[in-house]
């Protein structure tokens, strides 16, 4: 639904990591003021996958490749900061039509001008 209408809807994770749908204006209005936290207050592991993905779009083999180097016993840590940096709205995933599998962006990359203080 978010790559078919960019402009109205957007579609990520809620509060404990449930994925939620919402118009636009409900996102700035309401759901990003209560849940968007600075990327300083997140943890050290989502702070490390943000600054790949600021730098570039990445898919999410390619961050778990970057972030684990073959190391399986990070996968729960992998997943959470994965998660949290949704919830937390420093991170969405892609709408664009033409991305077919998860590509995560900067939000205020995605939603520019949306939220004037997204980090």
């Amino acid at each position: 639904m978010p790559a078919d209408y960019p402009d109205e809807i957007f579609y990520g994770k809620g509060a404990k990591g449930k994925s939620v749908l919402m118009t636009l204006d409900y996102l700035k209005a309401t759901h990003y003021p209560a849940y968007h936290r600075p990327l300083v207050k997140c943890s050290p592991l989502a702070r490390k996958l943000y600054e790949l993905v600021r730098i570039e779009p990445m898919t999410t083999p390619a961050l778990r490749k970057a972030i684990l180097k073959g190391d399986k016993t990070k996968k729960a840590a992998f997943a959470k900061a994965l998660v949290e940096l949704q919830v937390t709205l420093n991170i969405v995933r892609c709408n664009a039509p033409e991305i077919t599998s998860d590509t995560w962006v900067r939000f205020g990359e995605q939603y520019p001008g949306l939220i004037t203080s997204a980090s």
